[in-house]
């Protein structure tokens, strides 16, 4: 089950495009952010430094948008061979349709929560440069944890529909 999902995360990461497209929207709503709101929003916020408040408030909901696109588009190969009958190839060997399944489901929140983090890392290292507003480093496991349960979250949301 490790092969097939090494298989499916080296398919993912491979295509760059697809990797691109795949985080596009969160690239979009940060850029809007940064180009067009941010200056409005701020001038709106009657406290000083409101972008202390504002840019990690921007970071979790990119992150969640980035989950939700990222997931999806990693359990789109689940559908590329079920439509090539690579499936029914997988299904002859002694993997169950269960651990199929779920080797699926495994790549799709590695590679939930890798992009997650990277876009993580792009965000606040921009934010800290802009802004001065740094993340402190002690919240890093609780980051990779919450990543990681919005993969696991965001996937299962997505392979229901």
């Amino acid at each position: 089950m490790l092969a097939f999902i090494k298989r499916n995360l080296l398919l993912f990461f491979r295509n760059r495009a697809g990797v691109f497209f795949s985080v596009l929207g969160a690239l979009i709503a940060f850029v809007l952010y940064l180009v067009f709101l941010k200056k409005n929003m701020t001038g709106l916020w009657p406290i000083s430094h409101p972008e202390k408040l504002l840019d990690p408030w921007l970071i979790g909901g990119t992150l969640t948008i980035t989950a939700v696109t990222t997931t999806q588009d990693g359990l789109a190969r689940m559908i590329v061979d079920r439509e090539n009958g690579n499936l029914s190839d997988y299904l002859l060997t002694e993997a169950s349709y269960l651990r199929i399944q779920f080797g699926y489901l495994a790549s799709a929140v590695i590679i939930g929560t890798i992009m997650q983090l990277l876009m993580f890392g792009a965000m606040s290292g921009a934010f800290a440069l802009l802004d001065h507003v740094v993340i402190p480093w002690q919240l890093t496991g609780k980051i990779i944890a919450l990543a990681l349960f919005s993969s696991v979250v965001w996937t299962s949301f997505n392979l229901l529909i």
